[in-house]
């Protein structure tokens, strides 16, 4: 039960601390995973099922290392996404992961999500930076000063929301963590199909945290309910297909081609594999935004196969989409209606020069391979990295007008 009121935020960061599932998993996770002199490391945790397409121990033994040392619980944000990536964009890169012995954060990985996948993964908790060999990087979320002797590298992580200034780093969006589970860190080539046929497609979660009024009233743009109620309204049979399943998207044939195809808000979601292949046989993604801030992952997806975003947040991103070349962009109701009907009449060729320009975009800024270039081109050892980029940009009071 939640307790309403100003107490509702110190209950929520301190009851873990109560639980005991968390002194379970605490326990369990430090006993398994814990460093042990001269041990190169570890593969798994034993009776833990791998993940399809996760290749066994991708990373390990690469030489690197990285300390990742979260005292704080901002970083569990978005059902521990935000962890998730933090902890893997390094795994995927070729670094041993080693995760401080934090109470917190080592007992809480079982209760989030997207937290609770890094189980899967090869990771050893260590005492602190003095279990570190040379050369490694610290990732924390606290200063702590004086860097020790084999510290290559200090990753300070900034919770403050607000969007980065020059020379800054941020931390993307990435792939929605299951996505990055089933293709095991690798890009998405192979789903990057030459035949679309499908103009324009729509699917992801629509429920009742996606029609409140956080997208319109902060950033002035229409929330992902809105999105969908109006192209349902504004655009009949002959040019939009709304399917109730894959099965039925799979056996549209002809209805399908050219034209809007949305899967039904009521339908179950999309498998992984069937999200990615649909989404690669499509022109044009129609990129609504989340629940609180515009950015989703599907935009990040949908450029790195090839699929070009129709998007109301194209200046939100850092360095920002530019409309016409790497992106379409819409604003408000009436835009969005605009921005369809051109879709639906450019010929298919229209889109190559986009994807191109997309996919481009995507190596460079949405990588988990960019962003540690990024982080090695920083001169000196300590880098700051904003990991909400995104949330402090307003549009003015009352935004713009819906219409």
């Amino acid at each position: 039960m939640r307790v309403p009121g100003p107490w509702t935020g110190w209950i929520d960061r301190w009851k873990a601390y109560f639980d005991p599932r968390t002194w379970r998993t605490y326990r369990r996770v430090r006993r398994e995973r814990w460093r042990r002199e001269g041990v190169e490391g570890v593969e798994g945790v034993e009776g833990v099922e791998g993940v399809e397409g996760v290749a066994a121990g991708a990373g390990s033994g690469a030489g690197r290392e990285v300390l990742i040392d979260i005292t704080g619980h901002l970083l569990d944000r978005d059902v521990g996404r935000i962890a998730y990536f933090v902890c893997q964009l390094f795994r995927w890169t070729g670094f041993r992961v080693c995760l401080r012995d934090r109470f917190r954060f080592v007992g809480t990985l079982e209760r989030k999500l997207y937290k609770r996948l890094l189980l899967r993964h090869p990771f050893e908790v260590v005492a602190g930076p003095s279990s570190m060999g040379r050369g490694f990087w610290w990732v924390t979320d606290r200063d702590p000063g004086l860097l020790p002797a084999g510290c290559e590298r200090l990753v300070l992580l900034d919770y403050e929301e607000g969007v980065p200034g020059e020379g800054e780093i941020h931390l993307p969006y990435f792939f929605n963590p299951m996505v990055h589970e089933h293709v095991g860190g690798t890009d998405l080539s192979r789903y990057r199909s030459g035949v679309r046929p499908y103009r324009v497609f729509f699917a992801g979660t629509v429920n009742r945290r996606y029609d409140r009024d956080t997208i319109p009233r902060r950033y002035g743009m229409l929330s992902r309910c809105q999105v969908l109620e109006t192209v349902r309204r504004r655009f009949g049979p002959d040019d939009l297909v709304e399917v109730n399943g894959y099965e039925a998207l799979k056996g549209l044939g002809e209805r399908g081609r050219g034209r809007i195809v949305l899967l039904s808000p009521e339908a179950p979601l999309l498998s992984v594999e069937a999200w990615l292949t649909v989404l690669g046989q499509s022109e044009v993604l129609l990129a609504a935004p989340g629940v609180s801030m515009p950015l989703a992952h599907n935009l990040w997806e949908a450029l790195a196969v090839g699929t070009v975003p129709l998007l109301e947040y194209a200046g939100q991103l850092v360095p920002p989409l530019e409309g016409g070349r790497e992106a379409l962009e819409y604003s408000g109701a009436d835009g969005l209606e605009r921005a369809l009907r051109r879709v639906l009449s450019l010929g298919a060729e229209a889109f190559g020069p986009m994807r191109a320009a997309g996919w481009d975009y995507y190596r460079r800024h949405g990588t988990v391979e960019s962003f540690v270039a990024r982080v090695e081109g920083v001169s000196g050892p300590r880098v700051r990295v904003r990991v909400f980029p995104f949330e402090a940009e307003r549009s003015g009071e009352g935004g713009k007008e819906r219409r």
